[in-house]
């Protein structure tokens, strides 16, 4: 499969480094305005005035200086090369898909009287929403044609150390990237798609004793994280200071979607790929479920390291991509069926369903669920298919019967006021209900386990496979090449004791650092057989002979 997809950024000198991502427009151009969404009437509905204003800046960031409305120039000096302007933002002051479209076509019509080379991606929305509309000429002004870009955005849901983002991934692709992609193909097959932000929400990213000091100091005047109820809410100045978790798997977990989302956005032809976010804090600075870096120490943590690897390896030349098959699946140690132990496999919120969210949890007390037993015959009767696990705890002030797709059984949180930040000890059970699922012999499309993207570049005769671990245990994964082109289909030679660039938070694959989400990659080799052992949510990259 020919495509292409690219990670970027701009570089920057001299003057100030602005950055070319979003514009918003200026508070004026809207009645009532009064923060971020509100006021959602345009003083003019045409969108002119606006657009001339967001012409105005980017004329004096890239034009040397810019015109006001009085018709003075104000010189600049700075001739920054914007290849794309993303315009507004998640359907800021409620758009809408029309209001979007005339504004999009307004700001295009004057960026492009004096900067026809920037291009314009829109429309920033969450998921598909009015993505779709805004891709069909038809909705456009008579003449403008396609849209320059289709950007949107991709909230992940929640994961952790213990709970993968590759189901909430695999749920993307299917219901909005693919039926964004045949739209795209049926009204503007000249349109690149692109997705802007892909936002995994880490629940474990604080330092879990500097939670449970703040809660002792603070008690209820400090709330918690409403994504991650271990955590304080990092919106509060008293949060200052609370250091990143840097004992879990949560970043891991993180850098491995990106590299999972990277190579289904890659199959699914999407020019390129924006992570966010590089820096995130607590007050006051933002978000830190999503940081690239220690926000203390300025460390690079693994989900840097997952996009800084994927740059280097794949460039922002031509690329090819095939499509893996995988046999006889990898399956982790796991323990049998109906293996209990004391613990949770991690924090839930009430709600969910089931048989597509990856966890959730339902309130025992008032389903009458009183046991262990109880939960699992809740789980069993209505056929989820995401609970393989379920943990249950029953005492005052916690009724509750969660359900997961992944845990890791040695591995369970004993104590949650420790690990998941509860305002108390409550003692939990935890039960296996399946075990994981190989994959059917012969090839399957797909596996639970590990994902596989051959790539090549010619431009630079490089080839290689891309490997992201789906689960938070080690896996141990064997190339084979089977090709019609080869002379032995079902060949290993081409993976012997090649080299990998690998990212596991180990450095041999089996021993975990105590930091695993600030373990740098390290350089692996296959064995003679092609296989290579990869840790929990690894994330490798092989490099192969140019033949």
């Amino acid at each position: 499969m020919a495509s292409q997809l690219h990670l970027f950024h701009l570089r920057y000198k001299d003057a100030y480094p602005v950055p070319p991502g979003t514009i918003n427009d200026d508070a004026w151009e809207y009645n009532g305005f009064s923060s971020y969404n509100r006021g959602t009437s345009l003083v003019n509905e045409s969108c002119v005035p606006l657009a001339k204003y967001m012409a105005r800046v980017v004329s004096h960031y890239t034009n040397s200086g810019h015109v006001d409305e009085c018709g003075h120039w104000h010189v600049s000096g700075f001739h920054y090369d914007w290849a794309v302007l993303s315009v507004l933002n998640e359907n800021e002051h409620n758009t809408g898909q029309s209001r979007y479209t005339i504004c999009y076509d307004a700001i295009r019509t004057e960026i492009h009287k004096f900067n026809t080379h920037i291009k314009l991606a829109g429309p920033e929305v969450v998921g598909a929403s009015y993505a779709g509309g805004f891709l069909d000429p038809a909705n456009h002004a008579l003449g403008a044609g396609a849209p320059d870009i289709m950007s949107h955005h991709a909230f992940l849901g929640y994961g952790s150390g213990t709970v993968s983002f590759a189901p909430a991934i695999d749920n993307f692709i299917k219901n909005v990237v693919a039926p964004l992609v045949a739209q795209r193909d049926k009204v503007a097959p000249n349109t690149p798609m692109v997705l802007n932000e892909w936002i995994p929400f880490l629940t474990d990213w604080c330092d879990p004793d500097d939670a449970a000091a703040l809660f002792e100091k603070h008690g209820d005047s400090l709330a918690r994280d409403p994504r991650a109820s271990g955590c304080p809410n990092w919106q509060d100045p008293k949060t200052t200071g609370i250091r990143a978790n840097r004992a879990g798997l949560g970043w891991n977990s993180a850098a491995a979607a990106f590299a999972y989302g990277y190579g289904r956005l890659a199959l699914q032809g999407y020019k390129y790929l924006g992570a966010d976010q590089l820096i995130g804090g607590p007050w006051p600075d933002n978000e830190p479920a999503v940081s690239c870096l220690d926000w203390t120490t300025g460390q690079e943590n693994a989900k840097y390291w997952s996009i800084h690897m994927l740059a280097h390896a794949m460039g922002t030349d031509s690329k090819d991509f095939a499509r893996a098959t995988y046999s006889g699946v990898p399956v982790p140690v796991a323990p049998p069926v109906g293996t209990t132990g004391n613990g949770t496999c991690g924090a839930t919120n009430f709600g969910g369903d089931c048989n597509t969210s990856p966890k959730g949890a339902w309130p025992a007390a008032q389903l009458h669920i009183t046991s262990l037993d109880e939960c699992v015959a809740h789980a069993t009767h209505l056929g989820c298919k995401m609970a393989n696990f379920v943990s249950f705890s029953n005492v005052p002030g916690n009724s509750d019967c969660s359900w997961y797709q992944e845990c890791d059984m040695s591995n369970l949180c004993e104590d949650c006021s420790v690990c998941l930040g509860c305002p108390k000890y409550y003692p939990y059970e935890s039960k296996v209900l399946h075990g994981p699922k190989p994959g059917p012999a012969g090839g399957a499309t797909t596996s639970p386990l590990v994902f596989a993207l051959p790539f090549s570049r010619n431009a630079v005769k490089r080839r290689g496979v891309l490997l992201v671990s789906k689960v938070a245990a080690p896996l141990r994964v064997s190339l084979v090449a089977n090709s019609a082109n080869l002379a032995s289909p079902n060949d290993r030679s081409m993976f012997q004791n090649v080299s990998a660039s690998v990212l596991d938070g180990t450095v041999d694959g089996v021993v975990l650092d105590s930091e695993p989400g600030f373990v740098a990659p390290v350089a692996r080799q296959l064995d003679e057989n092609g296989t290579l052992l990869l840790g929990p949510f690894g994330v490798a990259i092989v490099d192969v002979e140019w033949q």
